[in-house]
């Protein structure tokens, strides 16, 4: 059964920034519904891609919210030092990005999972993986998250 939610409040937190202060309808595009289990994050139900351990939220942006994609769940890595979270393409065998601090600020790393928050994929981009570990060498860093293209 689904819920509708007119207002999310300032309670509202996804990655340690505030993701919504507006109306719901002025905030996201219509087909958006409640996920995990009611949780109050919002996502939109989008059959172009697969997502693993990801899950779709809105960051405030300079246009207006935007949406991002950020980690369902904290991973089950050992934290070592020096490592950090970061994107990379395995067709193009190269890091990439950007990583979302918010609406307007990009890093290439983060060093914590509920920092990272990136947009969906450009078209024709077959698979972005989330990485924990080193980014000089992101063959040995494990994937801790996926978003793969289905069309």
């Amino acid at each position: 059964m689904a819920r509708t939610i007119s207002t999310v409040t300032a309670s509202a937190l996804v990655c340690g920034t505030l993701m919504f202060s507006a109306p719901l309808a002025a905030a996201a595009p219509s087909g958006t519904a409640p996920a995990d289990g009611g949780a109050g994050v919002h996502v939109r139900v989008d059959q172009r891609f697969a997502l693993e351990n990801l899950v779709e939220s809105w960051m405030p942006g300079r246009g207006g919210p935007m949406r991002v994609l950020v980690l369902a769940s904290e991973p089950a890595v050992a934290e070592q030092e020096g490592s950090v979270f970061f994107l990379y393409d395995p067709v193009r065998s190269a890091q990439t990005g950007p990583i979302w601090l918010s609406g307007d600020t990009a890093a290439t790393s983060v060093d914590h999972w509920s920092d990272v928050a990136f947009s969906y994929p450009a078209p024709g981009t077959k698979r972005l993986e989330v990485r924990y570990g080193l980014p000089g060498n992101p063959l040995a860093a494990p994937v801790v998250a996926s978003v793969t293209g289905t069309r």
